[in-house]
């Protein structure tokens, strides 16, 4: 049973870390992708 419970717990906690590290992603790419200020071309 210990092994089972590890092996799910951490299952489910590589899940979670995928989940939020894809939020992050996307809600870097929306920030970026629209410009807060045109920043003029040098």
């Amino acid at each position: 049973p210990t092994s089972a419970e590890s092996s799910s717990s951490n299952t489910f906690f590589i899940i979670g870390v995928s989940v939020l590290v894809i939020i992050l992603i996307v809600l870097l790419y929306f920030y970026f992708r629209k410009p807060k200020q045109p920043q003029p071309q040098v």
